[in-house]
């Protein structure tokens, strides 16, 4: 949203959008060092709102909070929040959380009084810096008064930014808890419980989170975003599978598998099914997926790509197939079918190849069509729910030619409105934008798509489509 509009962004925005929450939160991420992978795909998971949900539900229980309340009726022309947090049910909280709550007060009064010489001066640039950004005038006095009084009222002192000095980062409990799901509750509800609706924070503590739990993001090189969606999914998943366990065990010796907030939103099911040419029999081998990686083509459109994707390969030659039934190597044919679609389909484009000739990967700038909704077709016969729609809210794109180079932003729907989050830069796009990142072939347009995320219609997102 520009600076030099002359009238307030946010006014423009309820003007052209009178249905838009007012107290919708529009918060961008700073980048410190190469940091856009990690800002467009937080964003994206911010605005998943059964994901979001779920990791503000297990912050507050954590961390003895109290709960966020979630209100799901008539989302899209909701005025409100879809979730927010019920001061009043602190009461009925029993002993455990409220001495939990007791030691997060110590922890952020300790916190606030450690932090507030240096918060001072931050906190009136980063209030400058929203007002500028959005349009707003304000003195630096009243925004000193407001940024104390929000302090004062929370005792959780991050309405300025989200850093290392104003987070748990020094608390002992996150040395002993230690995942990044705690972290990212932390930024979920930094943002939640701001008494402003927009501004810029800064996920520092995150990343240092992310650099320490996976040395591939240590450095301030250009990261791949898939790769980070990939790693933070399936580190919340085997800490939360892991904690489960331990639970169990003190419980009871009878082990369970534990499905975990991240399988209930993103995991689906797929069945390879190979059918031995001499005896006709079919084997099927079922595994899960976080994310479907599709290969791309040139003009093709994202059915065509998922059509290939299960597209019968023949196995021959050095690739027979070992039959039970025959008890030897035999031809086969081979397909991929998906058994079982997620609440949040993910789909990632396989941008990204790696060219015998120049011994390096390179970047297909492939133009690649995908629809607003989509009903997914490449299913077995058996599945559940064969018609279940799914609503487009979110499209991660990267800028560049190649793979350790470029850009990352998303395009994020909110409400039926869709925005462009780059970074600390939020701006309204027109839905007749987002044909601009199908890909091309011109080399001088290489914004391209590169993460899909599609909601099931019947999941009760704030993200579907009106």
């Amino acid at each position: 949203m520009g600076n030099n509009q002359t009238k307030s962004d946010l006014e423009e925005l309820y003007e052209k959008y009178p249905d838009f929450p007012k107290n919708q939160k529009l918060f961008g991420l700073e980048n410190f060092g190469n940091t856009c992978y990690c800002n467009s795909v937080l964003q994206v998971l911010y605005f998943c709102v059964p994901f979001r949900n779920k990791v503000l539900q297990y912050y507050c229980e954590l961390k003895g909070l109290p709960p966020v309340v979630i209100n799901n009726s008539n989302e899209n022309n909701n005025n409100k929040n879809d979730t927010y947090i019920n001061n009043d049910s602190m009461n009925s909280n029993n002993s455990d959380n409220n001495q939990n709550s007791n030691d997060s007060n110590n922890y952020n009064n300790n916190n606030n009084n450690s932090s507030s010489s240096s918060s001072s001066s931050s906190s009136t640039s980063y209030f400058k810096n929203m007002f500028n950004f959005f349009g707003i005038s304000g003195s630096s006095s009243n925004v000193n008064n407001n940024n104390n009084n929000y302090n004062n009222n929370n005792g959780y002192g991050q309405s300025s930014s989200f850093s290392s000095s104003s987070s748990y980062n020094n608390s002992k409990n996150q040395e002993k808890e230690g995942n990044l799901i705690i972290n990212l509750g932390e930024l979920f509800y930094t943002i939640h419980q701001n008494k402003e609706t927009h501004g810029c924070l800064k996920p520092e503590t995150f990343v240092e989170r992310l650099k320490k739990e996976n040395e591939l993001f240590s450095s301030f090189m250009h990261q791949d975003a898939h790769e980070f969606l990939n790693f933070l999914l399936n580190s919340i998943a085997e800490f939360l599978q892991k904690q489960q366990k331990n639970k169990q065990s003190q419980q009871s010796s009878e082990k369970k598998e534990y499905k975990t907030l991240v399988h209930e939103i993103f995991e689906g099911t797929l069945t390879n099914e190979t059918k031995c040419l001499t005896c006709e029999s079919i084997t099927n081998k079922d595994e899960s997926f976080l994310d479907l990686s599709i290969d791309i083509e040139q003009n093709k459109s994202l059915t065509n790509c998922l059509s290939n994707f299960s597209s019968i390969e023949i196995l021959s030659k050095n690739d027979k197939f070992f039959c039970d039934q025959c008890n030897s190597l035999q031809e086969a044919q081979k397909r991929m079918k998906i058994k079982k679609l997620p609440n949040t389909l993910i789909i990632h484009l396989k941008r990204f190849k790696y060219m015998e000739n120049i011994q390096q990967y390179t970047k297909l700038n492939y133009r690649v069509v995908f629809p607003f909704e989509i009903i997914i077709q490449n299913t077995t016969s058996n599945i559940d729910e064969p018609d279940k729609k799914f609503n487009l809210f979110a499209v991660v794109i990267h800028v560049g030619n190649g793979p350790n180079h470029g850009h990352y932003y998303s395009l994020i729907k909110c409400h039926g409105v869709w925005f462009v989050f780059d970074d600390h830069l939020i701006d309204i796009k027109e839905e007749s934008d987002i044909y601009d990142c199908f890909g091309s072939s011109n080399e001088f347009n290489n914004d391209c798509s590169y993460l899909l995320f599609y909601q099931c219609e019947d999941s009760g997102s704030n993200n579907k489509q009106k």
